[in-house]
């Protein structure tokens, strides 16, 4: 019998394995919490990894300790906010391991906690560079040079703020969900290339940064969460490593809340 389309049979592969090995993955804000993680994580699974952040120690820290256990790793100073630093992280890949096939854009703070009517101009205009305009001169900087590789795939890190905005955090809000939508256009965009680009947004994930600004009032919040617990970075690092992976290779222009169920309902 004839075997119907898309079945491996007709010349479909097999699914991936979730390995990364031979490919090359540079990691913006890699310093600690989910951008740690993920590069820890991606190495684990066969990848060699270009640390970048503006506390570059820290990522040498985790780069020595990838590299102790036989990976591959470099670390680099990249502020996310200018294109020089970004652009130099690129050219670091090439010459360490001659390209890059795979990006996590993991850029974004939260500035200041104020009301839409009591936000200044200039608080605003710092939550959009860091949460925003970040994230498109990441892509900008990473696209070209997985073009170059013949595809590749990109995972872009948010917020549930970004689907789901909170008193306090609207202007935060917005620039997460611009951050969103930027994303899915670029996949749009860049499919053709054989690019992926697929988004995350994490709810309560207890990274050091997280803990320090909820303070003892974080754990309380796990009464929220439908799966009845805070999250943890390397939780969100295994969603990420996944759909870099071949495993996810059908997967474009997605957005996964990593949130234990919050936004379901």
């Amino acid at each position: 019998m004839a075997a119907l389309p898309g079945t491996a049979a007709a010349g479909v592969q097999q699914m991936g394995d979730g390995s990364l090995a031979h490919k090359v993955l540079v990691v913006f804000g890699a310093s600690t919490g989910i951008g740690q993680a993920t590069a820890a994580a991606a190495a684990r699974a066969g990848a060699a990894v270009v640390l970048a952040a503006r506390r570059s120690e820290l990522c040498e820290q985790t780069a020595a300790s990838i590299r102790a256990q036989d990976g591959r790793a470099v670390a680099v100073r990249a502020d996310v906010t200018r294109a020089a630093d970004l652009a130099h992280t690129v050219e670091v890949a090439r010459a360490e391991f001659g390209g890059v096939d795979l990006g996590f854009i993991n850029a974004g703070a939260i500035v200041g906690v104020s009301s839409v009517a009591d936000t200044a101009v200039e608080q605003f205009r710092a939550q959009l560079e860091i949460n925003l305009l970040a994230v498109q001169q990441s892509l900008a900087m990473l696209l070209p040079a997985l073009r170059q590789r013949g595809g590749g795939a990109i995972v872009v890190n948010t917020a549930r703020g970004g689907l789901r905005g909170a008193p306090g955090l609207g202007t935060y809000a917005a620039a997460k969900a611009g951050a969103i939508m930027l994303s899915l256009v670029a996949a749009h965009e860049a499919a053709r290339d054989a690019v992926r680009i697929n988004v995350i947004a994490p709810g309560y994930i207890g990274t050091e940064s997280w803990w320090r600004m909820m303070g003892e009032g974080g754990q309380a919040l796990a009464s929220r969460v439908p799966l009845g617990r805070i999250g943890t970075a390397a939780e969100v690092a295994d969603v990420v490593v996944w759909l870099l992976s071949d495993s996810a290779r059908y997967l474009a222009g997605t957005v996964i809340p990593v949130d234990g169920g919050m936004t379901a309902g």
